[in-house]
């Protein structure tokens, strides 16, 4: 294992490297990003950055390194010693350079900066978010054929259903059956009174005959009297 992984290894476990003679390491969070490479959407990492220091004097990270590749610190500390020394030695010179495990030196006429490797850790930071394929979901997009609105149309046939039915028992009753909507008109009722037929007046006839005979009786005894 190199030196440069080593540096990784320990920004993992410790989120913070501080390499002799060179600088400091650490994680800061990154939000999403479109890669410029390949155009996907990159979810939220760590990403490594530098603080340049090259007075910086700490052992802890040797020892690191010792115990890591056990070995001891005085080897520990040339190796680091060597790897660090050619980065300055490219550094001074402005020279672009990049390191698989760390990222990218960048050296120009404005001056030195670094752009660090994004590192995927199982941090609840990132969500569990994967990368996304822009290219990828524009293609299934134009695909994809497009599907009939089931819902609206259903909506629409649901509406008029609810409006025609109604409309038609009204209608129906209207037509053929009135009275169970309006009730009986007042003015059919007083027709009917005025129209029921009025009842015969029976007259009794009395019989003249015998009108005459109990006259004729009531009269005998006054002539039989005289």
């Amino acid at each position: 294992m190199n030196i440069a992984n080593c540096i990784l290894e320990a920004l993992k476990t410790q989120g913070s490297v501080a390499v002799p003679h060179f600088g400091v390491f650490s994680l800061k969070y990154s939000g999403a990003i479109i890669s410029n490479e390949d155009g996907h959407i990159l979810p939220p990492a760590k990403q490594i950055v530098l603080e340049k220091n090259y007075l910086l004097k700490e052992n802890s990270f040797v020892n690191f390194v010792a115990q890591i590749k056990g070995i001891s610190s005085q080897t520990a500390d040339f190796e680091i010693k060597t790897q660090t020394d050619y980065w300055k030695k490219k550094i001074e010179a402005r020279e672009s350079f990049e390191v698989e495990a760390l990222g990218a030196f960048n050296s120009d006429a404005q001056g030195f900066s670094f752009v660090g490797q994004r590192i995927y850790l199982d941090s609840p930071d990132v969500y569990g978010l994967e990368a996304i394929n822009l290219s990828e979901m524009s293609s299934q997009k134009e695909t994809q054929p497009s599907q009939p609105k089931k819902s609206n149309a259903w909506k629409v046939v649901l509406w008029l259903l609810i409006l025609i039915i109604p409309a038609g028992i009204l209608g129906y009753l209207n037509f053929y059956h009135p009275d169970i909507l309006f009730g009986v008109k007042s003015f059919e009722k007083d027709k009917t009174q005025k129209t029921t037929p009025s009842q015969p007046v029976k007259t009794t006839k009395t019989n003249d005959t015998l009108v005459i005979d109990s006259l004729k009786q009531d009269s005998l005894p006054a002539n039989n009297l005289k």
